[in-house]
């Protein structure tokens, strides 16, 4: 302030209370406004109206001062609080995924390795000494997990193995808690994309659509499932659309071929499809009547047998299994091909705890429909007062059965209670029964 004698200096007092993390140091910038007024004194009628005016002049700008106050306030916290926060973050949680939805019993943390260790390989230049997955971190009942990355922009990959089937489920991929999205923090990590994150640095959409269709292959054969498709096959073989009668009629045949096709261009696309001329033999024995379908890549063929297998078309369940292409090739030259033998039966013991006590067998097996299973597989546990517990067994054997897809119905319905299920084996159901464990 120049002159003391020149003019009036108006001085407001400010407090400001800041609380910051112990150890860390900031700069909190203060602006004073400061308003001069002339020293002459005017008449004492106008001097009375100046002063009013000048209090409400002060009064907006202490008003304002507040405000730009908290403002700059806000700004100094985020970067005193935000920077170590950030940098913590770039870490670990940046290279993690979460995995969820799995088949508890069945999905074991080196089955989660396996799957994305191989569907990410080709991303990675030394993927043999120095493997995509860092670490493996499962939930200690089996429901879900945390999968380390080695680098962000494999992680960011890794959300594209959303909805693979495993198990008989189809996992959910996802960023985990803790997470920071590199876009809201002025700029993009290198790879990485904003939200869920699209396809990282030098990733093309080419390499993700083969990583998907490689993790496919490596999640059906993790679960056990035979009938995988061949490396490399794109052809698939349907059965029981039809009898191999009503395949004698060339207009019928290719009808049939013309709605297979429309059918099966929903799920990929097709190059071509083929219906052969069954015998007369094999019309003789009842054959189902075949249809061939060559897809231009192979996950179409693994997405149309998802979707076909097991569907109902016109009372009859179809059957859809991949076949080398050596076949379709044998077929569409005028053969009629033997099909691959079907899948072994998955068989099993499953463990069912949380049931109404008031449950019966036909409950379960109810609950059970379409996974094959028999009453005379299922056995109640009893309490030593005679009354239901509210565990069960379930035993799958013979031809039909699908475990897995039992499995998938974990924590389902039935009555008005959720029910759990846990994979169990033979020999835990015999070493109830030996020690005593009331059974019916």
């Amino acid at each position: 302030i120049a002159d003391e004698m020149s003019a009036t200096v108006i001085v407001t007092e400010m407090e400001i209370s800041i609380d910051v993390a112990p150890g860390i140091e900031g700069i909190v910038i203060v602006t004073a406004i400061v308003t001069s007024h002339p020293a002459v004194d005017p008449a004492p009628e106008i001097a009375t109206g100046h002063r009013a005016v000048e209090a409400l002049l002060l009064q907006q700008q202490q008003q304002q001062q507040q405000v730009l106050a908290q403002q700059l306030l806000m700004q100094q916290m985020a970067q005193i609080h935000g920077q170590p926060n950030l940098a913590l973050s770039s870490g670990k949680k940046q290279r993690e995924v979460y995995v969820g939805n799995l088949t508890v019993g069945l999905v074991q943390a080196q089955m989660l390795r396996e799957l994305c260790n191989g569907a990410l390989a080709p991303l990675c230049p030394d993927a043999a000494t120095n493997p995509p997955v860092v670490n493996v971190s499962m939930d200690s009942e089996g429901k879900f997990a945390f999968v380390e990355m080695r680098t962000e922009e494999l992680a960011t990959a890794a959300l594209h193995l959303d909805k693979v089937e495993l198990c008989g489920r189809n996992i959910n991929v996802g960023r985990p808690k803790g997470y920071i999205d590199p876009a809201l923090t002025g700029g993009l990590a290198a790879g990485a994309a904003p939200g869920m994150g699209g396809p990282p640095l030098g990733m093309t959409g080419g390499s993700i659509t083969g990583a998907l269709v490689q993790a496919s292959a490596l999640a059906t054969t993790a679960s056990g499932i035979t009938g995988a498709p061949p490396g490399g096959a794109n052809a698939l073989l349907g059965m029981n659309i039809v009898t191999a009668a009503e395949l004698l009629d060339a207009e019928e045949r290719a009808e049939i071929a013309e709605d297979v096709k429309e059918e099966c261009a929903k799920l990929g696309a097709v190059v071509s499809v083929c219906v052969p001329t069954p015998p007369q033999e094999a019309i003789d024995k009842g054959e189902a009547g075949r249809v061939y379908v060559h897809f231009q890549e192979q996950a179409g063929a693994i997405a149309a047998q998802r979707s076909l297998n097991n569907r109902t078309f016109s009372g009859n369940k179809v059957v859809a299994q991949f076949v080398p292409q050596e076949d379709f090739i044998a077929s569409d030259a005028g053969e009629w091909v033997d099909p691959p033998p079907p899948p072994a039966p998955a068989e099993g013991v499953i463990k069912l705890r949380g049931l109404p006590f008031t449950a019966s067998k036909q409950d379960i097996v109810l609950f059970f429909q379409g996974n094959g299973l028999q009453e005379s597989g299922v056995k109640i546990i009893m309490g030593m007062d005679g009354r239901p517990t509210g565990e069960a067994y379930a035993v799958f054997e013979g031809a039909g059965v699908d475990i897995r897809g039992a499995l998938a119905k974990d924590r389902q319905m039935l009555g008005n209670r959720y029910v759990e299920l846990f994979l169990s084996s033979k020999d835990e159901l015999d070493r109830r029964q030996l020690s005593g464990t009331m059974m019916i």
